[in-house]
């Protein structure tokens, strides 16, 4: 009986002992338990900042490529609106260029007539050195930048000579240049002394073209031909006196429009 009695309790403190044991067991299951999730909670709020602290550079980024772009956008209208006032510049360049063409070639040169008393002018000349004038290039001075419409040279002759007329004194410079040469036989008188005189002639051709002419370039010094400038003026032309001061009259240079002083160009018309 003892020894049931004793078995009894044996079976009993097992049974305590295990019952201890689960009781044991639950509450670190419980404890296992309440400690993964706490440590899933932590994981969760952990993976949520991460979440926003990778949101907010990205939202930095965001917001900083936003003014790049439309910087950029304004640096490439800026760019296609250089280019394009960099062609209307060259196009408005092109285009006055044109029309200055335009305007030079249809500007209208002065119309200009010239008539040289040949006796005046040679014996006008002041020069010891031998060398002659070019009337060519005395031609090319008077007329530069105008649309010559006739050069006439006045140019008396010895009729009774047996030079031939191209080779004398008064008509020689001018043959091979683009002039009208105007002859009239000198005169001679009874003291041995020869003139030849042609201002009839020259004033007739002055007053006659004065109406196709916008320039009259008198190659002269002669106060006789005072009246005739006047009569050209009062028509509304300008008169030039062209001519060395050796050989001019004062009142020839007043009444003149414009003066020029041959032995002052005389490094521009002297023959080479």
């Amino acid at each position: 009986m003892e020894d049931i009695n004793k078995n009894e309790n044996d079976d009993n403190a097992i049974k305590q002992q295990s019952s201890n044991n689960v009781i044991q067991v639950r509450k670190k299951s419980a404890t296992s338990d309440l400690t993964d999730n706490k440590l899933a909670e932590q994981s969760k709020n952990e993976n949520k900042k991460v979440v926003k602290s990778a949101k907010k550079p990205l939202a930095s980024v965001n917001k900083n490529n936003k003014p790049k772009q439309k910087n950029e956008s304004k640096k490439e209208q800026n760019v296609d609106s250089s280019k394009k006032s960099d062609l209307d510049t060259e196009e408005l360049i092109n285009q006055i260029n044109i029309l200055k063409k335009s305007l030079d070639a249809s500007v209208i040169k002065q119309k200009v007539g010239i008539f040289v008393d040949v006796p005046n002018l040679l014996y006008g000349v002041d020069v010891d050195d031998g060398t002659e004038i070019d009337m060519g290039n005395l031609l090319s001075l008077l007329s530069k930048d105008r649309e010559l419409v006739r050069a006439t040279a006045y140019s008396p002759i010895v009729d009774d000579s047996d030079e031939p007329l191209q080779e004398q004194r008064f008509v020689k410079p001018f043959v091979l240049h683009n002039y009208r040469i105007v002859t009239k036989p000198m005169k001679r008188f009874s003291d041995g002394s020869v003139k030849g005189n042609l201002d009839i002639e020259l004033v007739v051709d002055m007053i006659t073209m004065s109406d196709r002419l916008d320039v009259i370039i008198l190659v002269s010094g002669d106060a006789d031909f005072l009246k005739a400038i006047q009569y050209a003026q009062s028509k509304g032309i300008k008169v030039e006196v062209a001519s060395f001061p050796k050989s001019t009259s004062v009142e020839l240079k007043a009444v003149a429009d414009e003066y020029l002083d041959l032995s002052k160009l005389y490094s521009k018309i002297q023959a080479n």
